[in-house]
């Protein structure tokens, strides 16, 4: 009796031998393929292969991976996990967002970090806040990390005041109430006691602060709170007691006044006049 050879091929070889001879493998040839996982996801949400699910803003399709969304976004999962319209659909749409801040939140889920928009640094503090914005709406805790740590780094290099009240009245009016809002509220205040130097005596920039924050008392009631609390250390043991300080305090016409000594580690005394 004659037996058939069976013949085992790999994953890499065609499944499509010719008539002349059905035992020789050929190679399949392969598309494009990514060097690591960053490009590689990126790559899907540029191509749209393998998409299972439509975002629409302003008018544009875009086609994205519920695995990579659903996974990283509490909204998202939300969606594709409850029995709203949009998990039978696979589409989703995204009315009230920016084409551009759609499309920097899916370059954050895809490769874990996004674009600045703007090729002028001065306006990337606004873009961060706009992200961080996103990031509580949708749900994305690695995505609001991220803006906190750019926002700390931007905070570091040169400021514009005018950007930084822009940014300060986006979060007092926009995101009010939204958890971690004032750790970047306290990031931009943090900076004003910085520049005031520089700035209290050139242009307009100090009065208009002045103006703006005067529309937003909680803002100039932390800045103040910030200030007391890096200016003033504990009294001098060599001077008055603390209970003459605050004995004095009590006094209106009390003739007391405050000494203050400069450089790191600043005291206060009471002198008398």
């Amino acid at each position: 009796m004659t037996t058939r050879k069976s013949v085992k091929r790999s994953f890499t070889e065609s499944q499509h031998a010719t008539d002349d001879d059905s035992t020789t493998p050929k190679r399949v040839r392969h598309a494009r393929v990514s060097a690591s996982l960053k490009d590689a996801n990126l790559a899907m949400l540029a191509s749209g292969d393998y998409s299972d699910l439509v975002l629409k803003c302003d008018g544009v399709e875009i086609k994205v991976h519920k695995m990579i969304l659903c996974s990283q976004s509490e909204f998202f999962h939300g969606c594709m996990a409850s029995s709203w319209k949009e998990s039978s659909s696979n589409e989703i749409e995204l009315p009230e967002e920016s084409l551009d801040d759609v499309k920097g939140m899916l370059q954050y889920l895809y490769s874990g970090d996004f674009p600045e928009q703007s090729k002028v640094p001065v306006d990337h503090l606004m873009e961060y806040v706009r992200m961080f914005a996103l990031a509580d709406k949708y749900g994305i805790p690695g995505l609001r990390i991220l803006v906190e740590d750019k926002i700390q780094e931007y905070a570091n290099g040169g400021l514009n005041i005018v950007v930084v009240m822009d940014a300060l009245e986006f979060c007092s009016l926009q995101l009010s109430g939204v958890p971690g809002i004032e750790k970047v509220t306290d990031i931009l205040l943090s900076c004003l006691p910085e520049v005031i130097p520089y700035i209290i005596d050139h242009g307009n920039d100090f009065e208009e602060m002045v103006e703006r924050l005067k529309g937003h008392p909680q803002l100039l009631a932390r800045l103040l709170e910030m200030i007391c609390r890096k200016g003033l250390r504990k009294p001098s043991s060599s001077t008055r007691s603390r209970e003459t300080w605050r004995e004095g305090c009590r006094q209106p016409d009390s003739s007391y006044k405050v000494s203050f000594d400069e450089g790191e580690g600043e005291e206060y005394s009471l002198l008398e006049y």
